[in-house]
This record gives structure tokens, sequence and C-alpha cells, in this order.
């Protein structure tokens, strides 16, 4: 059914959007071990702040409904706190033990927050995601499949991007970090230059600058992080910090995984490699602490994901 038909009321409409988001994630969101063969049941099990991730996709997905009916306005709206709750009620029963609509709410907007200040508050992340939905079923009622496929790239991104952010001890004050969907396009297309370039170019890896701009370090001697992380003066503290968080977790996970098959296949494959890079670039980092394995590793693993069925198609 059109989610722009007026039968279809909308904390359905955002509790079977919610659903089917995160069943695009099955295998990719971590449970805190291990990827997650049911990423909803993870998410709806989880306490506050991660749960909180599904309070801030279903906010988004009633202003997209608005949008979707009544047309775009200069900015999304901001449904009622109690329209949230009911949604969110309505996709699982069970998260109403978790607390009231305002002790959702006001963990929801914490952790919105926080993504929207690392980003230098260029976008509030409620209109990024209400964005993404609106252009994930505007393409499907108007069989613009180009506009859908962008949404629910990003929607599914952005996602990912919230559940690693609400896994951190919140509310955290985030590093800043440029928006995953839009680090991912610049970066896909710097690889496909490169690519397009020849068999002899030196392997790169990027580094994020705090304006959003990718800075690209090629070497061939040194180790593409450890290279990095010499190149880099002092006044380029936010990708100093990445690199030097990403070097102490792939020292501890080494040490207390050894046979991490993910983390290990970035030592020896080249596309393994560029999904690590990636998401060390993109995965929500606190201030003065360093990854967690769960969001690091799930963000690599979508990463992962999506270059490898970039390269099937392109074999084909």
């Amino acid at each position: 059914m059109p989610p722009s038909d007026e039968e279809v009321h909308p904390h359905d409409f955002a509790a079977e959007l919610a659903r089917q988001i995160y069943a695009d994630l099955d295998g990719v969101l971590h449970d805190g071990q291990n990827p997650a063969r049911d990423a909803l049941a993870t998410a709806t099990a989880a306490a506050l702040p991660r749960a909180a991730a599904i309070w801030v996709l279903l906010r988004a997905a009633l202003a997209a409904l608005r949008a979707l009916r009544f047309g775009l306005e200069e900015r999304f709206a901001e449904p009622h706190d109690a329209d949230v709750f009911d949604a969110l009620v309505a996709m699982h029963p069970a998260l109403a033990e978790a607390g009231d609509a305002e002790v959702w709410a006001d963990s929801g907007q914490a952790l919105a927050a926080a993504i929207t200040a690392s980003e230098g508050g260029r976008e509030p992340l409620h209109s990024a995601l209400s964005r993404a939905i609106y252009r994930l079923y505007d393409g499907l009622r108007t069989d613009d499949d180009r506009l859908g496929g962008r949404g629910l790239m990003e929607l599914r991104t952005m996602l990912l991007h919230v559940d690693a952010a609400a896994q951190l001890p919140g509310p955290p004050t985030l590093t800043t970090v440029l928006r995953p969907d839009r680090f991912r396009d610049d970066f896909l297309r710097y690889v496909a230059a490169v690519n397009a370039g020849g068999a002899d170019l030196q392997e790169p890896v990027a580094t994020l600058q705090s304006d959003g701009r990718i800075t690209a370090i090629v070497t061939r001697d040194v180790h593409p992080v450890e290279h990095a992380r010499q190149a880099l003066g002092e006044d380029q503290l936010t990708e100093r910090l990445r690199i030097e968080a990403l070097l102490d977790f792939l020292q501890q996970t080494r040490s207390e995984r050894p046979d991490d098959t993910l983390l290990g296949a970035a030592s020896d494959d080249e596309t393994a490699f560029t999904a690590l890079v990636t998401a060390a670039a993109t995965t929500p980092l606190a201030d003065g602490q360093g990854f967690g394995y769960a969001p690091l590793a799930q963000v690599m693993r979508y990463n992962l994901r999506l270059l490898q069925a970039a390269a099937a198609t392109a074999t084909h």
C-alpha cells in the first residue's frame, strides 16, 4: 500500500519501515560480540541508550510520511514525542517497559544531538534521516529506481551509524566526523578513479579532514595506517585521533581476539582493508576513548558488503 494512502496509520507505517530496515542489517549489526542474525531482535533487546536508535528512526519515519502526504516544507516536521512513543509500542510493545515517552524522548534527542554536533552542526540528524526515507518512498511511488535506491542506501547507512553511536557510553561527546553516506560516496569515487588508473598505482588510504574533505595518502613501503599517522601535522587533530585510535584498536584486537576473521582479513585483502579504513573514518568515536569493537566491526562489515557488491557488479 502506498505510504501516502490515508488508510495507512502513521504508527503502522513507521513501525513497518523500522522492521524492514533493521532486517536489512541482519548479519551486520553486532550484539556486542558477534554479528547478529536478527538485527531487530538485537536492537529491541538492548537497553537505553542503544535502543534509542529505534526512537530516532521512528521519529524520522513519521516526519517523512507527513511530507509524502502533504508535501515538502522548508523543514521536516518534528513529531510529538507521544506519537513517536506510540509508534514504538506498535513496533514492539515490550519496549514500553524501558520507560515512558519522556524517557525515550530524552534518550533519543540526546543521541541525535550528539551525532548532529559531531558533524559540526551542518544538518540535524532528523532532517537527514527524514530525507532519506522521503527519497525511498518518493522513488517507489514515481517509479524512480535511482532516487529510491539512493534513499534506501542512505537510510541503511545512517541507521548503522546511529546504532554505532548509541552503543557508546552516553550521551557521548563525539569527535568530528563526516556523515558516513557522504564520506562513502566520495571515497568510492576516489577508489574507482585509482582503480581506473592501472595496477601500478600504490595502495591508497584516506583520512578525514575536519571540514569534511578527504585526504588521500598513498604509500608502498610502510603500512598505510602507520604512514598516515606519520604524515599528519599537529593541526590535523581529528585525523590523528582517529588513526591513533585505529592503531590501538588493531593492537588490542590482535591481543584479545587473535582468531578474529573480520579484522584478520584486512591484513591480506585489499577490499577488507578499504572497508576497515572507511569504517575508521566514519564510526562514531567518543572524545577521550578508543573504538569499541562492536561499533567499528559492524560498520566495517557493512562497508565490506557494499564494496564486494560493487566489485561483483563491475565484473559483469
